[in-house]
This record gives C-alpha cells, sequence and structure tokens, in this order.
C-alpha cells in the first residue's frame, strides 16, 4: 500500500508538467511561422532574384499572403489581392505560393521586404518575415579633378568619384605606380610625405614633396561588407 501511496503521490506530482506539455505542443501545431533561406540576398542589376519566404507550420490551407516594400520610409504593396503591384508588374511573380522572384531587377528594387501571411485557421494566425535586398551596380570609370600645379609647401585636393556604382565602391590611389596607403603616418616609406585618404575618393596632399609625380586612382571595388 505505501508503494501504491508513493507512485499515486508521484503521478500526480508530475501530471501538471504532462498537462502544460500537451498545451504547449498544441500551441505549436496551431501556430503560422515563416523561414527564408537568405534573407539578405545580394545580386547584379538586371539579372533575376529569389526573396524566400517559406511557410514550415500551418493549418490553413489558403492563407492570405501579402508582400510589401519598405524604402525611404514609405510602405508600399508589391503582392496584394493575389496580384504583383506597382512597378514589379509584369516582372514578378509568387513561387511555391509565398516567396517572390524578381526578374530583370534595377538599383531601385535595393529595399527591405516584408512577407506578411494571415492564417485564420490557426491560433497564431499572423506571422513575417523581413527580407533586404542589395543590387549590386557597377562603378563607371571616375571622373578625377587634380590641379595642374601646386605651389611647394601648400596643399592640394586631388577627386576621384563616380556616381553610378552601388554600393559606393571604395577607392585606390597610386603614385608612379606605387600604392598609397590610406594615411602616410601608417608607412615608414612614405615618412617624407603628407597625405591622407578622405571618404576611399578624395586624396589630400598636405605637403607636397612630390613636384614631378604621377598619380592615378583606376581601382575601384565593392565595400568588404557586400
Amino acid at each position: 500500500m505505501a508503494l501504491k501511496r508513493r507512485w499515486g503521490l508521484r503521478l500526480c506530482a508530475r501530471l501538471p508538467d504532462f498537462v502544460l506539455l500537451l498545451l504547449f505542443r498544441d500551441c505549436l501545431i496551431g501556430a503560422v511561422n515563416l523561414k527564408s533561406s537568405n534573407r539578405i540576398p545580394v545580386v547584379q542589376e538586371f539579372e533575376s532574384v529569389e526573396l524566400s519566404c517559406i511557410i514550415t507550420d500551418s493549418q490553413t490551407s489558403d492563407p492570405r499572403i501579402e508582400w510589401k516594400k519598405i524604402q525611404d520610409a514609405q510602405t508600399t504593396y508589391v503582392f496584394f489581392d493575389n496580384k504583383i503591384q506597382g512597378d514589379l508588374a509584369g516582372r514578378a511573380e509568387l513561387l511555391g505560393k509565398t516567396s517572390l522572384k524578381i526578374w530583370n531587377v534595377t538599383r531601385k528594387d535595393s529595399a527591405r521586404y516584408r512577407c506578411e501571411v494571415v492564417a485564420r485557421n490557426d491560433r497564431k494566425a499572423i506571422d513575417e518575415i523581413v527580407i533586404d535586398l542589395t543590387v549590386q551596380v557597377k562603378p563607371v570609370p571616375p571622373v578625377c579633378r587634380v590641379p595642374k600645379a601646386v605651389p611647394v609647401g601648400k596643399s592640394a585636393t586631388l577627386h576621384c568619384q563616380e556616381k553610378e556604382g552601388y554600393p559606393l565602391p571604395h577607392y585606390s590611389w597610386y603614385r608612379n605606380d606605387v600604392l598609397l596607403p590610406t594615411d602616410s603616418r601608417a608607412n615608414p616609406r612614405f615618412r617624407n610625405s603628407s597625405f591622407l585618404l578622405t571618404l576611399a575618393s578624395i586624396l589630400v596632399v598636405a605637403v607636397i614633396w612630390w613636384p614631378y609625380a604621377s598619380f592615378l586612382c583606376p581601382k575601384t571595388s565593392y565595400p568588404s561588407a557586400m
């Protein structure tokens, strides 16, 4: 009898956890959940891209799907009422019920996109996922502005920029085919010189020690984060 009483007490002690487990499992089954295979896609201009939005759990067979574009503090519809909207009309479609494929992307398509799903038959009926799309644009040859002559001891500013590339490209400066560091003080080889690269596109020479130097700014590249 003592054994039975102890077993009964043990079963009663475990009963609340068992009930909570059933309730938790029921909540998971009745909740719509989304995932994405790539939340930060990067694509070259004029190529195609898929914005991945996948329903992993739902009890609703026909959920409502919406895509929105968030750009410059404005939110516009991309997919609404089962139709592609706005400037993506004619060059986008839904894949696998929820993912969005865009053809012939342009630099104007770089934005944050939000996939929203409403599943009315689920306990948690709404879920959303955000995709950050970056459309890279190849830079064009930069335009350089260099003074023809500068008095010794005076400072000069050498400009080398272009406005087509996205994200903004980084520049490398060369003097007589020798790559210049961003700061002359960081390299003993240039201790008799004084210059500083600012904004990765402008070379500021504080003291001119190179009266017959040839400067070149031919190299551009995307930021390493991209």
